[in-house]
């Protein structure tokens, strides 16, 4: 009886570690490049790698992604050998039902706060979905598909996504069938994932995602991700001369045209602030205040009115920096003017970054050199009045009156003299 009762417990263990050995089992997650699971629904990562150069909180772009699947021959000879167990099977292409793409194959991103974004990047993923008809298959073996992004270039660019040359748009899908242990026909037993259609077991891949990066010849090392790189502006407002008033806060409109997408802003150093989806920014800067704007995309620009609502007449300077090293130069951007009471000084809009394309099947560039709006400064200055000066205001006038009196002299002396001669 006891006996009876102890294998009963025995029993009830070995199920229930069964059943979470069946449950881990149907995670259907190739991230790791191969998966053992029965399940004949399989989700491979696409990733978008995020940078800035200060780390912070952005926002990742709109962009869909389009794939494909459709069965591929391997290389005669391509076979695929357990390390383990020493068995061996040849690959072969799939049944062409055999594997779909859920949502035809999209995979959407949408512009979502993506936090903890680093210097040197932070991938935000999201899956594609590959789904097996098992009843296609007729027997046990080792079956190939290619997945192909298939994403046009002109998405790429319009989302300001930067991809690398070398970019593997390709990877190769192998589905391992067996049959089915509890009944008639196959079931699915696993799947391995590569960037080559040679691949063997040894070659894994875990998808569209800068961990499994390919080196060149040269040996730079190049990520196998999209690159969405996200810039930042900063206005700087300085008062200077001795009239000039360092309190007072001058208005400023910012106009912003990022591509329809959230950019961040904020007033102070660290990346906290507003999340603003619009075209304009209205903030006062007074003398050692700066404006900051993090996260435009690419085809952003700005432009910068500023206005004077004092009864004074300061002269305005406006410099830029083409990059954000604090040891860059300025360049003046406006030479310096006079902006009376309710007189505006104004930078025109300009681009965030060079970013120029084609839109064609040319792979997608940006160049390095940025324009001079990334980073602005408006300087006012107003100077006093010397009483010098006041004195030499008057000092042409005197000159012409002493002048005038000079010639009155000579001419009243020069008619005495004519009266002179006239009476001898």
């Amino acid at each position: 009886m006891k006996k009876s009762v102890f294998s009963k417990l025995i029993a009830i263990v070995l199920s229930v570690l069964l059943m979470a050995t069946s449950f881990a089992a149907f995670a259907g997650d190739i991230d790791g490049g191969a998966i053992t699971t029965n399940d004949t629904t399989l989700t491979i990562p696409k990733g978008i790698t995020m940078k800035n150069t200060s780390a912070g909180s952005y926002y990742c772009p709109n962009i869909t992604y389009s794939y494909t699947i459709a069965p591929v021959t391997p290389p005669d000879g391509t076979v695929i050998t357990d390390s383990t167990t020493g068995a061996s099977s040849p690959v072969v292409a799939g049944p062409n039902d055999g594997a779909s793409l859920d949502n035809n194959g999209q995979v959407e991103f949408t512009s979502v706060l993506v936090a903890n974004v680093v210097p040197g990047g932070k991938e935000y993923k999201k899956n594609l979905t590959v789904n097996i008809d098992i009843t296609k298959f007729g027997s046990p073996g080792v079956y190939r598909y290619k997945i192909s992004d298939v994403t046009t270039t002109a998405t790429l660019f319009t989302a300001g996504i930067v991809r690398q040359d070398d970019y593997k748009t390709d990877r190769f899908l192998d589905v391992y069938v067996k049959n089915n242990p509890s009944g008639a026909g196959v079931v699915v037993s696993g799947y391995a994932l590569s960037q080559t259609n040679s691949a063997t077991a040894g070659a894994k891949d875990g998808g569209y995602t800068s961990e499994y990066e390919t080196t060149t010849s040269g040996g730079t090392v190049n990520e196998n991700t999209d690159i969405y790189r996200t810039y930042n502006v900063r206005i700087e407002k300085k008062v200077t001369g001795d009239m000039g008033d360092k309190n007072h806060e001058f208005p400023f409109s910012v106009s912003v045209n990022n591509g329809g997408l959230y950019y961040f802003s904020t007033t102070d150093s660290n990346n906290t602030g507003d999340a603003v989806n619009g075209t304009s920014y209205t903030v006062k800067l007074k003398d050692g205040d700066t404006l900051y704007i993090r996260g435009l995309n690419p085809h952003a620009t700005v432009g910068y009115v500023e206005t004077n609502d004092t009864n004074e007449t300061y002269k305005v300077k406006i410099e830029g920096k083409s990059d954000a090293n604090e040891s860059a130069s300025w360049n003046t951007l406006v030479a310096e003017t006079g902006v009376a009471s309710n007189g505006t000084a104004a930078l025109t809009a300009g681009a965030i970054s060079t970013y120029d394309t084609d839109n064609s099947n040319a792979s997608v560039a940006t160049d390095a050199d940025l324009t001079n709006y990334r980073d602005v400064r408006y300087t006012n200055n107003l100077a006093s009045i010397s009483p010098t000066g006041v004195i030499l205001r008057y000092a042409p006038f005197i000159l012409l009156l002493a002048c005038a009196g000079i010639l009155v002299l000579f001419a009243g002396r020069t008619r005495a003299r004519r009266k002179e001669t006239d009476a001898i």
